[in-house]
């Protein structure tokens, strides 16, 4: 709970009685957004996988034992689910969205070339809630949410999941519903000075978690001309 003045600390307290002892809940001492509080989530966790849920949306009851079962049978450290619905804050208006092609289920190896040619494509998702994610693989790796950004932070640590996984699999299953609400971070109200600001902090500071975690890489080394590319990608998105 990173300081919420909505009542949503007792809700979930109301629930915890009825998980047996599984459903624990942390508090931050102050606001600290929301990839702080994801990092925070992650270092407390215990369970083999973990999954980040923004507050205000659902999910399939079978979607995480199926994912579960799919990444253990494929031995795989992240599972990408590419489909899913968009809402409205009420929920009576829902869309479905397709992240990425293509349609059937399909292992993406250790080809690191490949994959950074889909990133130039915007064939990779950047939403956080997409993914089952192996706990042990973002601890290894590091692959922390960068916490000095005010938004975008998903799409800076999506390049760490990228490039550090060894095997991702990607399932075109319609599990997750994101609600798109006026009072998001990302629609919040700002004048242009602070756009503007906004924006130079996730370029400058995403650039340099983006470039700290390809400089681990390799084959990144070997190929300077690609990690140009990728960085150059980055920063046309905003």
């Amino acid at each position: 709970d990173d300081c919420s003045t909505d009542g949503s600390r007792k809700i979930a307290d109301s629930y915890v009685e009825k998980f047996g002892g599984r459903l624990k809940i942390y508090d931050t001492e102050k606001n600290s957004g929301a990839g702080a509080a994801r990092n925070k989530g992650l270092m407390l966790s215990h369970g083999e996988y973990v999954f980040f849920m923004d507050a205000d949306d659902t999910i399939a009851q079978n979607a995480f034992e199926e994912m579960y079962d799919l990444a253990k049978k494929s031995n795989v450290d992240v599972v990408n689910c590419t489909k899913g619905y968009r809402m409205n804050a009420a929920g009576t208006e829902v869309t479905p969205i397709n992240l990425n092609d293509p349609n059937s289920e399909f292992l993406v190896e250790e080809d690191t070339a490949w994959r950074v040619q889909n990133l130039l494509k915007n064939n990779f998702g950047w939403n956080v809630w997409i993914r089952l994610l192996r706990r042990d693989f973002l601890l290894d790796n590091k692959i922390f949410f960068p916490e000095d950004i005010e938004y975008g932070e998903d799409q800076v640590w999506t390049h760490g999941i990228l490039f550090c996984a060894k095997k991702i699999l990607h399932l075109p299953r319609p599990y997750y519903s994101y609600r798109q609400s006026e009072n998001s971070i990302t629609r919040k109200k700002r004048n242009a000075l602070q756009i503007v600001n906004v924006r130079l902090r996730v370029v400058i500071n995403g650039l340099k978690w983006i470039d700290d975690m390809l400089e681990k890489n390799e084959f990144f080394k070997q190929n300077p001309e690609l990690r140009h590319k990728v960085l150059d990608h980055f920063t046309r998105r905003f």
